[in-house]
């Protein structure tokens, strides 16, 4: 008997699964597969939520009313079916086109968007670039004006004032400019007796004013000048390059390029390099070498050499137009330059009269800019400020007060003081209470921004005083400053440049730095 149970349960179970795949069968043919391939969708599944998708929609209200008339064949159906297909194909399509087109649309317009980004990027970087180019220039300009150049300024100080003479909207620095004087100085002198680490900085401003020259006028004076700054740092570096040319023989080949212009040290380069390009083996192909690595400095020198003299004769006839058109002015208004010339005379009298016939003191921008810039590094331990107590009044008359106005130059003086541990001191007084200090050198900075004639140097005098323990030192430069003279202790000076002394004119300003001998007494 259980085992009769058992075989009923089996078989109870297996026409359930039977009676569960017949009707999982019955759903598949309710699908209409052709829909379902198309659409992928089921009576079950269906963004419509319609069981009876698949089935076919039956008019009844207007079969009764057509009656019979309105039944149609089994090919009617399927070709109505299949026509309907169709649509819905063709709306499928048009739908992944428009969908297609709607992407493709979407990345160009991304496409563009990025494209324009990265131009207005790169336009803002040129931008930024150029602005800090164009601020290197406004440096060099300012530091003229104020009278402390550095060597890049000297370089470029004609081609500023040449391009400041032929601007039609000026700022104030381009104001100040009209002050200045041309640079008589060529170019390639200015790299003699600058440090190592002062070229390197020159050579990174000559970069800097070659890419802001880009291909304008002036680009090749500013790759010679980069030129002869490469060969001034290889020297100044002890980088010498061996170029096979024997010292005996060095200057022999130096006086063949010197005095060339550049055409000719071009036509003597395209000589040489045709021998060495022709190798026929009798010529010394090192020794040719040799000549073309010095050919091409001289050739940087000459060609500096021509730009500096064709701005020079540039700027005379600028000079000379606006002379002429001056005294064009002066014969058409006489009576307007008359008053003018009056006017400046009585101004120029009443400034004397207010001054009690004493020279004024510079009141240019150059010399205060001079004055504020020595002020500002402040005094050091132990100095002290050589004011207007030490001044020594000079008798004034000069044989150019007639064609310029003497004024009076600015400085900035500094006396050293220390303590002397002498035997005595040492004796008699300690740190915490310290002997009298006493002078032990001066430091004396006197400014000369606009001297007439630059090629005569400022120089000094030592005068006797009305005591032995006193002398004047007298500072004379010419037109238009008048003489100065200060009143200093008379002791022997240190003249060793190991001992701090230092006797130089430079950049419009007259260094003089001395310390006294310090005398040590042994038994």
């Amino acid at each position: 008997m259980p085992r009769r149970r058992e075989d009923d349960s089996d078989s109870e179970d297996e026409a359930r699964r039977r009676k569960k795949l017949k009707k999982e069968r019955k759903k598949e043919r309710k699908k209409d597969p052709k829909l379902y391939q198309m659409v992928g969708y089921s009576n079950e599944d269906n963004p419509f939520g319609d069981h009876n998708l698949n089935q076919a929609f039956v008019w009844k209200k207007k079969a009764e009313r057509d009656g019979g008339q309105a039944r149609q064949t089994v090919r009617e159906k399927e070709s109505k079916k299949q026509h309907f297909y169709d649509e819905i194909q063709k709306v499928r399509h048009r739908r992944s086109e428009r969908e297609a087109e709607q992407e493709e649309m979407e990345r160009i317009r991304a496409e563009e968007a990025r494209l324009r980004e990265a131009e207005q990027y790169a336009d803002w970087h040129q931008k930024e670039e150029s602005f800090h180019l164009e601020q290197a220039k406004v440096r060099s300009k300012i530091r003229l004006v104020e009278g402390r150049e550095k060597p890049i300024d000297i370089l470029a100080k004609n081609i500023i004032l040449l391009a400041n003479d032929e601007a039609t909207e000026k700022t104030k620095e381009d104001e100040d400019l009209t002050r200045l004087e041309v640079e008589l100085r060529e170019p390639h002198t200015i790299f003699e007796g600058l440090s190592l680490e002062e070229l390197r900085e020159l050579m990174e401003d000559i970069k800097t004013y070659l890419e802001l020259e880009g291909d304008g006028p002036h680009q090749g004076f500013w790759k010679s000048l980069r030129v002869l700054c490469k060969k001034e740092i290889d020297d100044c570096a002890n980088r010498k390059k061996d170029t096979g040319i024997h010292g005996a023989v060095m200057d022999d080949v130096m006086q063949t390029f010197r005095g060339k212009t550049a055409q000719e040290l071009d036509d003597m380069r395209q000589d040489i390099q045709g021998k060495i390009d022709a190798n026929d083996g009798t010529l010394d192909l090192e020794f040719l070498e040799g000549m073309l690595v010095h050919l091409t400095v001289f050739r940087a020198q000459a060609e500096v050499r021509e730009y500096h003299k064709t701005m020079l004769r540039r700027q005379l006839e600028r000079l000379e137009d606006r002379r002429a058109a001056l005294r064009r002015e002066q014969l058409e208004n006489p009576e307007k330059f008359a008053s003018q010339q009056q006017a400046a005379a009585d101004a120029a009298a009443a400034a004397d009269a207010d001054s009690g016939g004493l020279a004024a003191p510079d009141a240019s921008s150059a010399a205060t800019a001079m004055e504020a810039a020595e002020r500002k590094k402040g005094l050091g331990d132990l100095e002290e400020e050589l004011g207007l107590a030490d001044e020594v009044e000079l008798s004034k008359g000069y044989w150019w007060q007639d064609k310029h106005r003497p004024r009076k130059p600015r400085y900035f003086n500094r006396v050293k003081t220390g303590y002397e541990w002498n035997k005595y001191n040492q004796t008699h007084y300690d740190h915490d209470n310290p002997p009298p200090k006493t002078v032990q050198g001066y430091k004396f900075n006197i400014f000369y921004p606009d001297l007439i004639d630059r090629t005569v140097t400022p120089r000094y005098v030592c005068e006797p005083a009305d005591t032995k323990e006193f002398m004047i030192l007298r500072f004379t430069a010419g037109p238009p400053y008048e003489d100065i003279a200060f009143k200093i202790v008379n002791r022997e000076w240190e003249f060793g440049k190991k001992h701090g002394f230092k006797a130089v004119y430079e950049r419009g300003i007259m260094h003089l730095y001395f310390n006294f001998k310090r005398h040590r007494y042994r038994k």
